[in-house]
């Protein structure tokens, strides 16, 4: 049986002896089903025609990308700590580069990922590690594969402890589920995904339902993650894209984008 990976967002379901029916994910309104309609591919077929880029960010956070890119094309990030390495969000294809940086780096004590679009391949990173995953209960229902070798830590509410030192906070909006990273190194350091999106001029962010389908969040839900954001200390942020860093002065950018959504919606 083979774990069929979906081409459009990457992620993987349970194994079985044909591709599913249909993407779940991808179904939603949030995503897409491709111009082709549903494809799908394997991790092992993914390995022959694409590597993973590992980029330092600084000291302590690495970027990983697909290349050339696939599916959604988010990056993965590794924060590299004393207390245990952490690999925030997640890529389709794990292979033995890859596996070997980061064994280099220490392993992996944990995986958060900041919502169901980048599942991706989580239950073979999180085996290969040997680590928990965490994923917010409000988004189980998008899990398209339950592995019982892998230990799932499924968190509720509004914040999480992760390694004593990090913080996840669910900020709702793009899923139920959405959360961000809170990494308390210099004056802070958030790492959002798609739950805040750095915008491609690196001084804006925006908070959307879908964002490849141009649906808006309703002016609640901006509020509550204007509410929750602010007492945050952090003045860096990275999200889901290469492009998606503001290295500093990232509460500002936070601020001022806050204020035009105030603009727009009165």
């Amino acid at each position: 049986m083979k774990s069929y990976m979906c081409k459009a967002c990457g992620t993987q379901y349970t194994p079985s002896n044909r591709p599913p029916d249909a993407c779940k994910i991808c179904e939603d309104e949030r995503q897409y089903v491709g111009m082709n309609g549903q494809e799908w591919t394997t991790m092992e077929a993914l390995e022959q025609t694409h590597e993973v880029e590992i980029k330092p960010l600084n000291d302590k956070l690495h970027e990983l990308t697909l290349k050339p890119p696939f599916a959604i094309g988010q990056r993965a990030l590794l924060y590299l700590s004393d207390k245990g390495n952490v690999l925030w969000d997640c890529l389709p294809l794990l292979n033995r580069e890859t596996e070997e940086f980061i064994r280099s780096k220490g392993g992996l004590a944990a995986i958060a990922i900041s919502h169901p679009h980048y599942y991706s391949s989580m239950n073979e990173w999180a085996k290969t590690f040997n680590c928990p995953l965490y994923l917010h209960r409000d988004d189980q229902q998008w899990i398209c594969r339950q592995d019982p070798n892998v230990e799932y830590v499924l968190w509720e509410g509004r914040e999480q402890n992760l390694l004593n030192e990090l913080r996840l906070y669910n900020t709702r909006g793009h899923f139920d589920g959405s959360t961000i990273l809170l990494i308390p190194e210099a004056q802070g350091i958030l790492l959002t995904g798609d739950s805040i999106y750095v915008n491609p001029d690196r001084q804006t962010i925006s908070c959307m339902y879908s964002y490849p389908n141009n649906i808006p969040l309703r002016k609640s839900e901006i509020d509550y993650i204007q509410d929750l954001v602010i007492p945050l200390p952090f003045d860096a942020m990275f999200s889901a894209f290469s492009f998606g860093n503001i290295p500093e002065k990232g509460k500002e950018a936070f601020r001022y984008s806050m204020s035009r959504y105030k603009r727009i919606y009165g």
